[in-house]
Formats: C-alpha cells, sequence, structure tokens
C-alpha cells in the first residue's frame, strides 16, 4: 500500500491501536490500492472486501484491515481483485477500493496489517517504521 506509515497505538480502533488484533503497523493510504506485503496464499477475504488475510509459508497470517468500521458499507466501495485459495506474491494488487467515496461517506482508510496470531512467532518486527512513506 503507497502511503504513509503509522504505529498502530496511532489508529482509532482500539483493538487495533492495543495490538489485541496482533502485532504490525498501519498505513494511511495515499491511493485507493492494497498489495501483498508478503509471498503466501490467500486465506480470508470477507465478503465486505474490506479485511484480506495472507497465509504465509512459516505460518504467520497476515491480517489487511482497511479502514474502521468499514464493514458498515457491505462491500461499496471495495472490489477484490484475487479469490481466497489464490498464491500470490509480495507486490501482487489484492483489493481495489473508491477512497474518495469511502472518505466521503465519514470513514476512515487508514489500513491496520498486523499478524493476526503474532502470538505463535517470538518476535514480531515491522520494517517500515511510523513516520516512513511507502510505495
Amino acid at each position: 500500500m503507497n502511503g504513509e506509515v503509522l504505529a498502530l497505538n496511532q489508529v482509532a480502533d482500539p483493538a487495533f491501536a492495543t495490538e489485541s488484533m496482533g502485532k504490525g503497523l498501519a498505513i494511511k493510504p495515499s491511493t485507493g490500492e492494497l498489495f501483498a506485503p508478503i509471498d503466501g496464499k490467500v486465506g480470508v477475504i470477507f465478503p465486505t472486501k474490506h479485511v484480506v488475510v495472507i497465509e504465509t509459508e512459516t505460518g504467520g497470517e497476515i491480517m489487511m484491515h482497511i479502514g474502521f468500521n468499514t464493514v458498515d458499507l457491505q462491500g461499496q466501495g471495495f472490489e477484490a481483485v484475487v479469490k481466497e485459495g489464490q498464491l500470490v506474491k509480495a507486490g501482487d494488487l489484492l483489493i481495489k477500493f473508491n477512497k474518495a467515496e469511502i472518505e466521503g461517506k465519514g470513514y476512515e482508510t487508514t489500513t491496520a496489517i498486523v499478524v493476526a496470531n503474532s502470538d505463535d512467532f517470538s518476535a514480531v518486527n515491522a520494517i517500515a517504521k511510523a513516520g516512513d512513506t511507502v510505495a
């Protein structure tokens, strides 16, 4: 995802801010595209298309959650480009979303990217840090 990196404790959603959903980071997107951050298999795409999980070869479950409370949009403004079970490489497009439409309806598009099963690992370290711009 292109945009500004935020620490999880900077996001508005308490479940992510307290890392109860997993360790990771967040990105305030500059575009409406979510790309695979790592090679793996698409394990889950929520019917509302605002959440996708990639399962890695090492057992990691990378959850990407576009916006907060965006489940309320019932999938409006989101388009899945991949299917569950599909193998993906880092950099592959996963989800397109209409950033302007979603934000225009009063929803944030800041995206949490976490290792949902963080407790299964001795450490989870993000490569990017708060304040970085990623592209």
